[in-house]
């Protein structure tokens, strides 16, 4: 059983994978139809006959992941943030069909993007992409997943903050990108990066925290443009 909090709702996952909701149902991010507010756990009735292992919720979006590594969207999807190849918003569930083929085992959500982390350790996002908080070395939005290709190392964890991103990879090393108006991808602030940083970490945690606001990254890191590795710690 698991449980998630985003912007005025929250979520939880049963141990038999059914999934509830409640709070605000502003563009539809509770995954029922013509819900405006809920204040008592509701079922997402979209997603009855699927065991669901994993949920994440965003702004005004959410993701869902079934134990056979399946993804599911639903809520606001101006900047393509579910992946359907549309800016549409949507109060129903539907899976991310681009990615039926890929085995995803972990998802995250930010105000406006969405990211995903198959079993080979690669990373695919999508959404808004307006301060380079999808990788891909642009400023576009991107309404299907794209492989973030410039990774060196396999990746074992995600995480989205607001419009920021980082990731942790088997050898320790974390990636940030994304938005840094306040310092959260761990180098100098007011900058905005689009290629993605690689930083040594000294301690044995491989976690990473994007945060739902605009901070919490969990690493100082190098404000070098470049892949270069740093040996600055974790810290809490």
């Amino acid at each position: 059983m698991s449980v998630n909090a985003g912007y005025n709702y929250s979520g939880a996952v049963t141990a038999q994978g059914v999934v509830y909701t409640w709070g605000s149902g502003e563009f539809g991010r509770l995954g029922y139809t013509d819900v405006r507010r809920q204040t008592i756990p509701r079922q997402i009735s979209d997603l009855k006959g699927q065991r669901i292992v994993k949920i994440a919720l965003g702004y005004y979006h959410a993701a869902a992941i079934n134990d056979q590594g399946m993804v599911f969207t639903w809520g606001r999807g101006i900047t393509g943030q579910l992946g359907r190849g549309n800016i549409v918003n949507e109060d129903s569930v539907q899976p991310v069909s681009s990615l039926q083929s890929i085995l995803i085992t972990d998802v995250s959500c930010g105000e406006s993007h969405t990211v995903a982390l198959s079993t080979e350790g690669e990373v695919y996002t999508w959404g808004g992409g307006q301060l380079g908080q999808l990788g891909h070395g642009d400023f576009l939005r991107q309404s299907l997943p794209i492989k973030v290709t410039n990774f060196e190392d396999r990746i074992c964890q995600i995480s989205c903050g607001k419009r920021h991103t980082a990731a942790v990879s088997q050898e320790g090393f974390l990636y940030t990108w994304g938005s840094n108006e306040y310092g959260q991808l761990g180098r100098l602030v007011n900058t905005t990066k689009l290629i993605l940083k690689k930083h040594n970490t000294q301690t044995g945690s491989t976690s990473a925290a994007g945060g739902s606001q605009n901070h919490g990254c969990s690493a100082k890191t190098s404000p070098s443009m470049n892949l270069q590795q740093t040996t600055h710690q974790f810290y809490n």
